[in-house]
């Protein structure tokens, strides 16, 4: 049990004290035997005692055993010397089960339910000096079906609830594990670009500066190879640019920008690639366009697929990408060692949708491989504001053309 509900259930236990007085003065007083007061003050004692200690921060490790024997102990007590099953301390023995049940494991909610029922028939057994009903025994009888099934009911209640910690443990793993994701994608994304940008541009300038000086010098065929070099290097440039954000998506939208990948990856890989765009969505555009060009990249490159289709459309309240080739196939165990490797690919992209609420469904085998990609598509304000707040593609080519030429 953490700190706030240790505080609270002493709160509670010195709170019961002043009922339990005014119960037993207005209802129980004829029926109170000798040793009730002092029973009572030990409680109220040992009641705000432990909230002292509680408060202070100064909780032994062992002292949550201490309460729970205490706590009802001194319940039953006080209801044998009250009138035993006829006690109105009786009413708080319900309490017990439903409070272990937000704060313990169902296995120690059952004993706590098990220690009020017990507390309550072990009071009934201590006889009274008065005239019960004559239907006293039935109505103990009833009375502590109901605490049974209350405990049963704490019990399933503190089974719920441990799913849901369990539920929000598991979100916060895949949230902090998305979290090392992206920034160790971040931190590759940067040291390949570096890289690249190293061996390709960088040299290709260079190489260029070194024949606009040769043709200063008087041989006019550097002028050939450095215009060569600020080609290559212009191209490679629009290339990195692409990888880091392709700007035909916020021109254009995510269509052209799915066909513009298709035509890249055909020219590395002469995979034929068919793309088909029916529905989109803002909010999601870019999140679809960097799935669409890892499961492209992977299908060509690594399942060696010749022919693949992208499909993008609506059903009913869901927006669905479906990749499907004719590749290799996805090997059994990859995604779990793609990850242990470092690399992000489906295993990542599955906890970027979850992010989203989305789904990822992969069918793969020796014939190919087909990956289903479904987000829910919710029109509420934040969402709403989010693609009103987007700019529109005439409204981004309409500043790219007014924009002055550098």
């Amino acid at each position: 049990m953490n700190d706030e509900p240790r505080r609270a259930l002493a709160v509670l236990r010195v709170s019961l004290m002043p009922v339990i007085a005014i119960g037993e003065l207005l209802v129980d007083r004829d029926l109170l035997s000798p040793g009730f007061w002092w029973v009572y003050a030990a409680a109220a004692i040992y009641a705000v005692a432990v909230l002292v200690v509680v408060m202070a921060g100064r909780e032994p490790v062992r002292l949550g055993h201490f309460t729970a024997v205490a706590d009802l102990s001194f319940l039953m007590l006080l209801e044998a010397l009250s009138g035993g099953a006829f006690s109105q301390i009786r009413r708080a023995l319900y309490i017990v089960p439903l409070w272990a049940a937000m704060t313990q494991a169902p296995r120690a909610t059952a004993w706590w339910a098990l220690g009020a029922v017990l507390v309550y028939l072990t009071a009934a057994l201590v006889p009274v000096d008065r005239q019960l009903p004559a239907d006293a025994t039935e109505q103990t009888i009833v009375h502590g079906l109901y605490l049974a099934w209350t405990g049963a009911m704490a019990v399933l209640f503190a089974r719920i609830l441990q799913a849901r910690r369990r539920q929000v443990a598991e979100h916060e793993a895949r949230r902090q594990r998305l979290i090392a994701d992206a920034v160790g994608a971040q931190q590759r994304e940067r040291r390949r670009l570096a890289y690249a940008l190293h061996d390709g541009p960088v040299q290709n300038l260079l190489s260029a500066d070194l024949r606009l000086r040769q043709a200063k010098r008087g041989d006019l065929s550097g002028f050939d190879d450095a215009r060569s070099s600020i080609k290559r290097t212009v191209a490679e440039l629009r290339d990195a640019l692409f990888e880091l954000h392709p700007h035909q998506l916020d021109l254009f939208g995510l269509a052209p920008a799915l066909r513009d990948l298709a035509a890249r990856v055909r020219a590395t890989t002469d995979a034929e690639i068919d793309i088909e765009v029916t529905a989109t969505s803002k909010l999601y555009d870019d999140l679809l366009f960097q799935i669409a060009r890892e499961l492209l990249t992977n299908a060509a490159r690594h399942a060696h697929a010749t022919r693949i289709s992208a499909t993008v459309q609506q059903t009913e309240d869901r927006l669905t990408l479906t990749v499907s080739d004719d590749g290799h196939g996805i090997p059994p165990g990859r995604l779990t060692q793609a990850r242990e490797q470092g690399h992000l690919g489906l295993a990542a992209m599955a906890e970027r949708l979850h992010a989203f609420a989305g789904t990822l469904e992969i069918d793969t085998g020796t014939d190919g491989t087909t990956v289903r990609i479904a987000l829910p598509i919710r029109r509420t304000a934040d969402h709403a504001h989010a693609e009103s707040v987007a700019p529109s593609s005439a409204a981004v080519l309409e500043r790219r053309r007014s924009a002055p030429m550098s």
